[in-house]
C-alpha cells in the first residue's frame, strides 16, 4: 500500500510508520515532517529496520498551504494511488485567550486543521477515482484494517504510559464505525 503520513518524524506519526512497516507488505511511505533532519534520521531508519518498505520524505511545513501543494505534487510525481493517508501534523501552544501570544489562535488552526483539510483536498481525488475495469473505488481499505490501526495506535499510547491520551484512545476504539 501507499501510505502519506504528516508529522512522521517522531511520536505517533513514526509510531504509525513503524506499525504498519511492520507487517512486512513492503509498503511505500511518504513521510513529511517539518525538520529535515529529524526526518531524513527517521527514514533512514524506518528503511533500515524495515528493507522491504520504500520509504520517501519530504520536509513540509504544513502551516503554510504553498508547502502542502508541493508536498501533494512531489506524492502525485511519485504515485498516482494513495491507499491510505494520516494526516498527524499538529502542534499544542500553551497559553490562554488573555495572555497569549497574538496570532497563537491563527497558527493552531492552520497546523492542526486547515493543514488536513489543504492536504486531503489535493490527494483525495486520486483516491476516489473508480477503477474502469471494476467500476469501484480503487482504494477501497476494508474495515478491519482500521480498526488494526486503532488497535496499533492504542498499544502504541498504553506504551507510553499517558493515561489521558490512553483514556481516550480506549473510548475510540470502543465505537462501533459508521
Amino acid at each position: 500500500m501507499n501510505i502519506v503520513i504528516t508529522g512522521a518524524s517522531k511520536g505517533l506519526g513514526k509510531a504509525m510508520a513503524v506499525e504498519f512497516a511492520q507487517d512486512k507488505q513492503g509498503h511505500h511511505f511518504f513521510l513529511c515532517a517539518r525538520h529535515a533532519a529529524e526526518l531524513e534520521q527517521t527514514g533512514k531508519e524506518l528503511q533500515g529496520r524495515f528493507p522491504r518498505t520504500a520509504i520517501h520524505t519530504k520536509t513540509c511545513d504544513v502551516s503554510d498551504k504553498s508547502s502542502i501543494q508541493e508536498f501533494a505534487t512531489w506524492i502525485n510525481s511519485l504515485t498516482d494511488n494513495i491507499d491510505i493517508l494520516i494526516n498527524n501534523a499538529g502542534i499544542y501552544l500553551p497559553g490562554s485567550a488573555y495572555g497569549e501570544a497574538d496570532g497563537n489562535l491563527e497558527k493552531l488552526m492552520e497546523v492542526n486543521t486547515y493543514s488536513a483539510y489543504h492536504l486531503t483536498r489535493l490527494l483525495l481525488p486520486g483516491m476516489m477515482a473508480v477503477n474502469p475495469s471494476t467500476g469501484s473505488p480503487k482504494n477501497r481499505q476494508p474495515r478491519a484494517y482500521l480498526q488494526y490501526l486503532f488497535h496499533c495506535i492504542f498499544k502504541r499510547i498504553s506504551q507510553w504510559r499517558c493515561i489521558r491520551n490512553q483514556q481516550i484512545c480506549h473510548v475510540w476504539l470502543q465505537q462501533k464505525p459508521a
